[in-house]
């Protein structure tokens, strides 16, 4: 016994005195979530989400699937990428064949906790349905959403998104798996925003969100048209279709009751033609936004930037970018184009204009704050 005790001392010892790993807080190792966020209200979250999926049906939600009835149309699951960040939660969608892609930042100000974890030796990305998560944050109640609390995570072990509602003492927990991969490789100067970000910007709007709203819808009521003509001016932005039994052209005049700024470098008229279908999808935050930014390069690429505020008044942006069909600008061969074009995304330097008086929105690109 005495033996015994003799080296189980000698083992002890031995043990106390050997060094013990140590984390950084800053990087600690993913046994647990990547990211834990609770906010008390499920409405602001789901409406931003919604912002990356058109309500108005367009074709590339829908997939051709074949039975041995035929060819039949089935809406299709959007996957978006997931971005963990400590200021906040960036989700992108990226439509088919890459014509297309939107983005929306929730920063962590939305939350009332935000908690994450970030890791060099693990991903901070991830790869999930969108169709899933909006199905399940109406749950408990779609008209209640304001009262429902949410908790959302994010496991990296074992690729679980996980979404906790409450109500009234009424739980619902449900866990989405991750589907594949985020690719992080990807050269962005052959992405849409490269391209958008290596060609100056030939027209700039910025505008009333509610406007704008009604100008979409009266384009939208034209049935049979695929197509919608984009055309801005120093005086003027119009929204134009054409389709199988009429047309309808809305004309936007500058004034200081609809535009914050409207701008054309060189000052001439810019005309871009565009999907349809793609424009609305572009358009889907109108109802939620604030103010609107459009802005086109010279390729015809066009960014689309909505401010949507939450319940105190803070900017959450939400980003959409598409190529035009065609183009038909006098001045397009121009090499005389001075202004560089901005990324989407990226907040911007507003410069008044004759007849405008200075906005609010005068934050340096880059800097946080109020304002684009």
């Amino acid at each position: 016994n005495k033996q015994t005790n003799k080296q189980t001392n000698k083992q002890t010892n031995k043990q106390m005195s050997s060094p013990s790993p140590s984390y950084t807080t800053s990087n600690p190792p993913h046994s647990g979530p990547l990211f834990v966020a609770t906010s008390a209200s499920t409405r602001m979250v789901y409406n931003l989400l919604s912002c990356l999926v058109s309500p108005h049906n367009s074709k590339s939600q829908y997939a051709i699937k074949g039975n041995g009835n035929g060819l039949r149309e089935e809406k299709r699951d959007v996957f978006v990428d997931v971005y963990v960040e400590e200021e906040g939660i960036t989700f992108v969608e990226k439509g088919l064949g890459g014509t297309s892609q939107a983005s929306v930042n929730i920063q962590s100000f939305v939350f009332q906790t935000y908690c994450v974890s970030l890791s060099p030796t693990s991903p901070s990305e991830f790869h999930i349905s969108l169709t899933a998560i909006l199905a399940t944050l109406p749950l408990l109640s779609h008209n209640a959403m304001d009262t429902t609390s949410l908790t959302m995570s994010y496991n990296v072990d074992d690729g679980v998104f996980k979404i906790i509602l409450e109500k009234d003492g009424v739980s619902c927990s449900v866990a989405i798996s991750s589907s594949g991969s985020v690719d992080v490789s990807h050269d962005p100067s052959t992405s849409l925003q490269g391209i958008f970000m290596d060609e100056p910007v030939v027209a700039r709007a910025i505008l009333k969100s509610s406007i704008l709203l009604s100008a979409v819808e009266e384009v939208k009521s034209v049935g049979g048209t695929g197509d919608v003509i984009v055309e801005v001016s120093p005086s003027v932005m119009v929204l134009s279709t054409k389709g199988d039994a009429g047309g309808c052209l809305v004309e936007l005049p500058r004034s200081r009751e609809i535009f914050s700024s409207l701008e054309c470098f060189p000052p001439t008229n810019h005309t871009r033609v565009y999907s349809l279908s793609l424009f609305l999808t572009g358009m889907a935050a109108l109802p939620y936004a604030h103010e609107t930014c459009i802005q086109i390069n010279r390729v015809g690429v066009c960014a689309v930037q909505h401010q949507v505020k939450d319940l105190v008044g803070r900017n959450c942006f939400v980003d959409f970018i598409v190529g035009c069909k065609e183009h038909s600008d006098s001045d397009s061969d121009s090499s005389d184009v001075s202004v560089s074009g901005r990324g989407c995304g990226k907040r911007y330097d507003q410069h008044p204009q004759d007849g405008f008086e200075p906005t609010q929105y005068t934050a340096v690109e880059g800097t946080e704050g109020e304002g684009w």
